[in-house]
């Protein structure tokens, strides 16, 4: 009856490669770590076969400043807070506060105004 257990099961193999650590499973002649290592050596020949970018592939293109539209140009307003300085110190504490250059902090204001008119109409 022993004999027929020890036929059974078959004896543990040992890795071709390294010959010190069992095999992963019984259809495998490699371990673990040997197939691992077999796997990075794989991967790092493909990438070194692969076609690296140049330079000049890896560097986006400058997209650039956005060019304006003809008709933006005459689009520029200049406000002479001169008359009203606490106005301008209101619009700058605002600015600060909410993290905006002065001038943005204006277009959001007229924007913001403008839209609760419209809404109460």
């Amino acid at each position: 009856m022993e004999d027929q257990q020890t036929q059974a099961t078959p004896a543990a193999r040992l890795c071709s490669i390294c010959e010190t650590k069992k095999t992963i499973s019984p259809r495998h002649d490699i371990c673990g770590s040997c197939l691992a290592a077999k796997g990075k050596l794989k991967r790092e020949q493909t990438a070194k076969n692969a076609p690296q970018p140049t330079k000049a592939e890896k560097v986006k293109e400058d997209k650039g400043t956005a060019e304006k539209d003809a008709h933006s140009k005459d689009m520029k307003v200049v406000v002479d807070f001169a008359k009203y300085p606490s106005i301008l110190n209101h619009i700058q504490e605002l600015a600060d506060d909410q993290i905006r250059p002065v001038d943005a902090q204006i277009i959001y204001l007229l924007k913001s105004n403008l839209a609760a008119l419209a809404y109460a109409k």
